[in-house]
């Protein structure tokens, strides 16, 4: 964990900086008025006809989303074919910084319905890379190496604040890692996930929690559930034993969400504590 994290100082509306310009037309992908992306509150992206460019932060890693651009060039690969992700053109390093060059992804974000399908179909992939597991003991220990970085009255009321539960431990399967409303979009064919700086192995229940996270909705656009709107994109996903294993651990899996925004809002970076405050109200799954 990175507890010297801040909030970026850079706009979104940063130009294109030269020297990955350069690199770009080096790797064949020479063009003109490249465009700054909104959406990402850590890496920047621009984009130029049907090619992105993605330029990862020196320091974007978080206790929970780890920023890695190997794991998501390989993610790129392997999910691409599968049209769940953006054909990968070109990567490299240049000033010490890791970027990496896909095709374009057309459409706002994709509808929930259609966005939680996308992740069933993620989840049910085989299996890519040697990327990390989010086994239980991993989930705590993100939980409680948070809480030693925050303030001891904030530390000891989330700690106060524990459901009483172990994390889940279902089947392993392969997880987007960072699924929230922004990342699955509505390409011209069929929806696609983007931003996949942290593909991991785990219980589906945790990528489904950040997705149906109230604060992650709040903070990427989407809309915050509403009484019948989680039984109805689980009901979507269609995988009964996996909407009942969220049904009962989804208390201890918000609890962990909710810790993160306290951990970010300590950092300075804009929405996250007064989103910790959606995280920490019941959800409920009907």
């Amino acid at each position: 964990m990175d507890s010297r994290m801040s909030a970026p100082q850079s706009s979104p509306e940063t130009p294109l900086p030269p020297w990955l310009e350069q690199a770009l037309a080096r790797a064949g992908l020479a063009a003109r008025g490249w465009t700054p992306l909104a959406g990402g509150r850590v890496n920047r992206c621009w984009r130029s006809g049907e090619v992105v460019a993605k330029l990862f932060a020196a320091d974007g890693k978080t206790p929970l989303f780890r920023n890695d651009p190997d794991a998501e060039w390989l993610a790129l690969e392997h999910f691409a074919p599968l049209g769940l992700a953006p054909e990968p053109l070109a990567r490299g390093r240049t000033a010490g910084r890791s970027w990496i060059a896909m095709r374009a992804v057309d459409g706002p974000p994709a509808e929930d319905h259609a966005a939680i399908a996308v992740l069933r179909r993620i989840h049910d992939a085989r299996p890519g890379a040697p990327w990390p597991t989010l086994t239980p003991d991993v989930l705590e220990s993100q939980c409680y190496a948070m809480l030693r970085d925050l303030p001891v009255s904030e530390a000891d009321r989330l700690r106060q604040a524990r459901p009483d539960m172990a994390f889940p431990d279902g089947p392993a399967a392969t997880l987007h890692g960072d699924p929230v409303t922004s990342n699955i979009l509505s390409d011209r064919a069929a929806p696609v996930a983007i931003d996949w700086q942290c593909p991991c192995y785990g219980d589906p229940c945790v990528d489904l929690s950040v997705f149906l996270s109230p604060a992650m909705r709040s903070l990427y656009g989407g809309s915050v559930p509403r009484p019948g709107d989680v039984g109805d994109w689980m009901a979507a996903y269609g995988v009964l034993e996996t909407a009942a294993r969220y049904r009962r651990f989804a208390p201890v899996l918000h609890w962990r969400l909710a810790i993160y925004c306290a951990w970010m809002g300590a950092r300075g970076w804009t929405g996250y504590a007064e989103a910790g405050a959606l995280e920490r109200a019941p959800i409920t799954v009907t």
